[in-house]
């Protein structure tokens, strides 16, 4: 035993492809901080990363009430936070159902039933934005999703503190964020 060790493919992939996620985050920092200062929420970019997202950027509201659900740099699986369920959402039917059935231990440990997951997925194809509830942090979310290009997909949420969420508020969340993100051009 030599001791000694070698980064993985996976390893080397993710250190070059984090080398342009710097200004990746630059460029979406208006619309998260314009985001955060309408609703005093916090405001997520994540981008997927295979069967996960990563949190790329965070932008906290003034509320004095954070709703803690992911740091900058933390993976998630696709489905177990607001814009990782609205990347989901955009599969194609075989693919989503895979990535369900492929992880489905770690989706019930974290209390999150495939049955409800998938509802949820359809919710968000209807609506063209995903709503989430995470016992974990106690918080609701919204996000959508979007490609960066053809083969990257992104997604921006808002986290709410579940004592400030409501049905309606989070239907205004949705509205606003689907506006905002129509209305942005992150190459301009």
């Amino acid at each position: 035993d030599s001791k000694s060790y070698r980064l993985g493919v996976e390893a080397l992939q993710w250190g070059f492809s984090s080398a342009g996620m710097d200004a990746l985050s630059e460029r979406f920092r208006p619309v998260l901080m314009r985001l955060a200062r309408m609703t005093d929420d916090a405001v997520f970019l994540m981008v997927r990363s295979g069967d996960y997202v990563v949190c790329l950027s965070r932008v906290e509201g003034d509320h004095t009430t954070r709703a803690y659900v992911v740091e900058v740099g933390v993976r998630r699986l696709l489905g177990a936070s607001a814009a990782g369920l609205a990347m989901l959402a955009t599969l194609p039917e075989e693919e989503a159902h895979a990535l369900l059935q492929r992880h489905e231990s770690e989706y019930t440990r974290h209390r999150y039933p495939l049955a409800e997951l998938r509802r949820a997925v359809q919710r968000a194809r209807r609506t063209g934005y995903s709503e989430i509830s995470d016992m974990r942090t106690d918080a609701d979310g919204v996000g959508v999703a979007f490609p960066l290009t053809d083969n990257c997909l992104a997604g921006v949420s808002i986290a709410v503190a579940r004592h400030r969420s409501s049905p309606q508020r989070l239907g205004q969340l949705a509205a606003l964020l689907l506006r905002e993100m129509q209305m942005f051009r992150p190459d301009e």
